[in-house]
């Protein structure tokens, strides 16, 4: 015989015969006789033939099959009770199959067909035969007998049969039970199972069957007993099987249903056990690790931590232990190292905290995993768990930072630092009347009792020492000043508050920290050259009142009123908004005699490094501190509304201004001069200084700088050039942008001609915006960091440079000078970032605008 495929067919079979569905059947290898081509193979959903289907191999050619389902029981009845099968073709014909089907005992079973046609469009569509049992008057107890499947006829099927079926036809003849096959499965979530049983022959007396689950914590049964009488004897009842729920990970677990021996004074039924069918309650517990969302996605090098929490999904039978380890131990260390679940406290959820690790490297954020597992338990389908957590551990979000209670900035400069125009709004520049900023409703930032000026009576000659006012105590910051004449609105509150925005809601998160209180004074003074505010003063001053002492008064006020108050103190910086009386005055003035050590300042640039020096020196040497005192710098661009004639021995070209270079150099030489933003953007209110709205949002530039600082640890770097190369007559520019990508913006800043840029060829070494100015074809933003620029030839000759936002020539004046500074006049340009942040005031955009510079031409930042 050659070896060929037959089907054994597992199922449980009843005392009398019944079973539950087994389900689909199981191959194995075993023999034929010769010529059998037929075999039962196992069926997917629905009765299909799988498509691989006694496929032994990928070369064996299609081997034409008959596909005969298991049955769906293992008998008929003498009742009527009925089995089904159904039959598939395995591949498929060039024509029509014919299948004839045949009882071996007709007296027992009969079919609903004797036979099945297929054909090119059928042939895999399995056909359902139904075989119902016959009755007969003679007691010859459970009969047996098959179907045959075949032989088949046509298509290259001709003579392929299936193993027959094998059945039995159970008697009804002889007292006993009919246990019908289990309908349905219990389940854990309260799912039921049912099936049915009567009696075979009609009893002379009641006959009792006790009913009852042989494992009540896998399922109960409706009913505790069935009875049945001499009239409804025939009548099938039926019995329900409800699955209870448990907590463990046990599996599907199939017990018997016990129906006992029946109790009757019919002796034919007296003591006679029904079989007891088999129930399968599925479950609905899965081991595993069941893991809470974490608190975050982040730790950081400051300790942020990030913690989850953790339970089993089932209740174990042995304890679980549960190791778990950080991928990364020096960026997120873990705690505890395990945890141990036991069947009693499975489901209590048990807390891992994850700390972020510091180190000593700016390496960004850095992705690790909380690995938990594999687990060990003696509950086998506990052993081996594992599940993780994914997580970043961000670089020290506060390098350096140490927290203090007051946070104090110092505020100088001429009439823009005193606000002399921050009292209104014109109204031809299309914003609503200005409302001074009231004390912030849950920020708790200062400023003196006297207010944000100590000093009143305050001209372009100085400050009367006798309107000094000494700071009694502290009150939260408001603009508007009641202690003055008139009411001004300062960088002061707007500066505060978004500091303490940015600190609460970007830079705090999982460091412990929650406040940071801001005070601010102001010591500016109108009008004031550097000469006059630095250490020191000028001859011509008001004696008794400097500006620089006043500020120095400002912070012996602070540390006092502080201490008595039990809060730590630290100054954090100095504001400086200044430039346009040296503008006025710089050939009278520069080069100007060093305040100490001999020799002269070389420019502006220098000055703003020696007084941030001084600032710094004098500071330290009160407070004990050890932080750095930066000078936060204002690019000054309120000089385009100048009167000055050529005449004049201070007269400087009208259409551009050393100063905002000067300012920038500073920034680039010196690590703690900070060039904050440039002022074109901002509005003004009388062309030279910024109105309420422009104080507003530059405090909120200055926040920004200062949060960069102190915060974490950097020194800002505004919308500036880092590099600037020509080929030919394309000129490539790259910037440092805060926020990417760089925007050529005409909307919020008119476009003063090439966006704001010249290239410029010639002129004095040194003297600024000194040449010829060279025709430019295009100016590109050509990607996020890069500007290109077109000329309309290749330049040549010495003394090549670039210049931004420098300079105007207003049309019709002679000579040509800019008008008023401001996003629509005077000297602009229209390069900025793509800042999201808003303003407080009327959600206006808060880009990093680029700031004015001049520069050589090749140039590269050292």
């Amino acid at each position: 015989m050659k070896p060929s495929r037959a089907l054994f067919l597992v199922f449980l079979v009843s005392a009398c015969g019944m079973s539950i569905d087994p389900g689909p059947a199981e191959e194995i290898d075993a023999g034929s006789d010769a010529g059998d081509g037929g075999v039962i193979v196992p069926t997917n959903d629905g009765g299909r033939p799988p498509a691989d289907a006694n496929v032994p191999d990928s070369v064996a050619p299609p081997v034409a099959k008959l596909v005969v389902s298991a049955p769906s029981g293992p008998a008929t009845n003498e009742a009527g009770g009925t089995v089904t099968f159904t039959v598939a073709l395995a591949t498929e014909p060039t024509g029509t199959v014919k299948v004839p089907l045949a009882v071996s005992r007709p007296t027992e079973a009969k079919l609903d067909t004797t036979e099945l046609s297929f054909d090119k469009a059928t042939w895999n569509v399995p056909k359902t035969v139904t075989v119902t049992g016959l009755d007969d008057s003679v007691a010859d107890g459970d009969q047996a007998y098959t179907v045959s499947v075949g032989p088949a006829s046509g298509a290259g099927y001709d003579g392929v049969s299936a193993s027959p079926i094998s059945l039995k036809n159970e008697d009804d003849d002889t007292p006993g039970f009919f246990v019908g096959n289990v309908s349905g499965m219990a389940t854990e979530a309260g799912g039921t199972a049912t099936f049915t049983v009567r009696l075979r022959t009609q009893p002379t007396a009641d006959v009792t069957i006790p009913v009852v689950s042989s494992d009540l914590t896998e399922g109960t049964t409706d009913v505790t007993q069935l009875v049945f009488t001499t009239a409804n004897w025939a009548t099938p009842q039926t019995v329900t099987v409800t699955g209870v729920d448990d907590a463990y990970d046990d599996g599907n677990v199939t017990y018997p249903v016990t129906l006992g021996a029946a109790t009757s004074s019919d002796a034919s039924y007296q003591g006679k056990s029904p079989a007891s069918p088999m129930v399968t309650t599925t479950d609905d517990d899965t081991a595993a690790l069941v893991l809470s969302p974490p608190s975050g996605t982040k730790t950081n090098e400051r300790g942020g931590a990030v913690t989850f929490d953790v339970t089993l999904a089932a209740r174990p039978t042995a304890n679980v232990v549960v190791p778990i380890v950080s991928s990364d131990t020096t960026e997120g260390a873990v705690s505890p190292a395990q945890l141990t679940f036991t069947t009693n406290d499975w489901s209590t959820p048990q807390t891992v905290t994850v700390t972020g690790q510091p180190d000593a490297l700016r390496d960004g954020a850095i992705a690790y995993t909380v690995r938990l597992g594999p687990t060990t338990s003696v509950d086998t389908p506990f052993a081996a768990l594992t599940a993780q957590v994914a997580l970043t551990n961000d670089d020290d979000p506060l390098p350096g930072y140490v927290d203090y209670s007051i946070n104090h900035i110092l505020c100088s400069g001429q009439s823009n630092s005193t606000a002399n125009g921050g009292t209104r709004n014109d109204l031809n520049q299309g914003a609503p009347q200005f409302q001074f900023t009231a004390p912030h409703p849950t920020h708790t930032n200062l400023t003196f009792d006297t207010g944000v000026f100590v000093s009143q009576g305050c001209s372009g000659g100085g400050c009367n020492a006798s309107t000094v006012r000494t700071p009694a105590s502290f009150m939260p910051i408001r603009e508007g000043d009641p202690f003055l004449g008139y009411g001004v609105e300062t960088i002061s509150s707007a500066m505060a508050n978004r500091i303490s925005d940015l600190a609460i809601g970007t830079y705090f998160p999982g460091t412990g920290f929650t406040k940071h209180d801001v005070l601010v004074s102001q010591h500016g003074r109108s009008g004031f050259n550097y000469a006059c505010l630095r250490k020191g003063g000028c001859g011509w001053q008001i004696e008794g009142n400097p500006s620089y002492s006043d500020g120095m008064r400002q912070v012996d006020s602070g540390m006092a009123l502080a201490a008595a108050a039990g809060r730590s103190y630290v100054v954090r910086g100095v504001t400086f908004m200044h430039g346009e009386d040296d503008h006025y005055n710089y050939g009278d003035l520069w080069p100007w005699p060093k305040r100490a050590g001999g020799g002269n300042l070389a420019n502006y640039g220098e000055a703003l490094n020696e007084l941030q020096t001084d600032y710094e020196t004098d500071i330290k040497a009160k407070t004990g501190q050890a932080e750095s005192v930066p000078l936060f710098v204002i690019q000054m661009q309120g000089w385009t509304n100048t009167n000055v004639a050529t005449s004049d021995p201070d007269y400087v070209p009208p259409t551009s201004s050393p100063i905002p270079i000067q300012q920038f150099q500073a920034h680039k030489a010196y690590p703690k001069v900070v060039l904050v933003a440039p002022g074109y953007m901002l509005l003004f209110n009388d062309c030279l200084h910024f109105n309420g709205f422009g104080q507003r949002r530059l405090g909120e530039y200055i926040a920004k700088a200062y949060s960069k600082w102190v915060f974490e640890g950097q020194k800002w770097q505004p919308t500036s050039p880092t590099q600037v190369t020509r080929a030919g007559n394309v000129v490539t520019v790259k910037f440092h942008v805060p926020v990417p990508p760089l925007v050529l913006d005409t909307a919020n800043v008119s476009n003063p001609g090439n966006f704001g840029f010249r290239y410029l060829v010639g002129g004095t070494a040194g003297k600024v915006a000194s040449g010829t100015a060279q025709a430019i074809s295009s100016v590109q933003v050509t990607a996020p960091d890069t500007v290109t620029i077109t000329l309309a030839a290749t330049p040549t000759g010495a003394n090549q440079r670039l210049e931004y936002a420098n300079y105007y020539a207003q049309a019709g004046l002679t000579p040509p000078r800019p008008g008023c500074p401001g996003p629509t006049q005077g000297v602009r340009g229209n390069l900025r970032d793509s800042d999201p942040a808003t303003s407080v005031t009327g959600g206006l955009p808060l880009y990093n605008w680029g700031v004015s510079f001049e520069l050589p031409v090749p140039y590269q930042d050292p």
